[in-house]
């Protein structure tokens, strides 16, 4: 068990000991910023008290670890309970005791995962087109195509010149193109 015990606050990151036993010091503005809970609320409780079904979340027993252990660790945890995306640091400052550091990073991963979806999407409408789309450098690299004419392997396309696959009576106006 491990009391709570406010350390500091910086920018977008928190750092406090947690509390499985019940909360009897005041905690930064960060944490109350972050997570969107009152310091004042939880003095007297215990987190599951404050946060139900965050013991179903890997946090409890990623900080006994690092309690039991001494070995400090960094990670990336989603917490469905608090419907937010963390990076953290945990350490054992004393036995008994450890320090964790959270930064929200729920803006970041929500950003990675709608990029994720626009190139999932834009694969599958490339890829699924019955046109030969291709994505050529301003050197006239090919380097992307989406299929290759039949008994032409992709390897033998990518890497090359676009004038090495078109016939030469275009080569005045794809040059055109490229020097624009």
């Amino acid at each position: 068990q491990f009391p709570a015990r406010q350390v500091h606050a910086r920018a977008k990151c928190l750092a406090f000991l947690m509390f499985l036993r019940r909360c009897t010091h005041q905690f930064p503005p960060g944490f109350e910023r972050i997570l969107g809970v009152s310091g004042d609320t939880l003095i007297g409780r215990r987190v599951t008290e404050v946060f139900p079904g965050i013991e179903q979340e890997p946090w409890i027993d990623t900080y006994g670890r690092v309690v039991a252990t001494g070995e400090p660790v960094f990670f990336q945890q989603h917490s469905e309970v608090l419907e937010m995306d963390f990076e953290v640091h945990a350490y054992r400052p004393t036995p008994g005791h450890f320090v964790t550091v959270f930064h929200d990073i729920t803006p970041y991963v929500a950003a990675r995962h709608a990029l994720e979806d626009s190139e999932a999407l834009r694969r599958s409408v490339i890829e699924s087109s019955a046109d030969h789309i291709m994505l050529i450098d301003l050197e006239g690299n090919i380097r992307y195509i989406n299929r290759t004419v039949e008994g032409l392997a992709e390897e033998q396309v990518l890497g090359t010149q676009i004038r090495d696959h078109v016939d030469p009576r275009w080569h005045p106006s794809m040059d055109a193109c490229f020097r624009r």
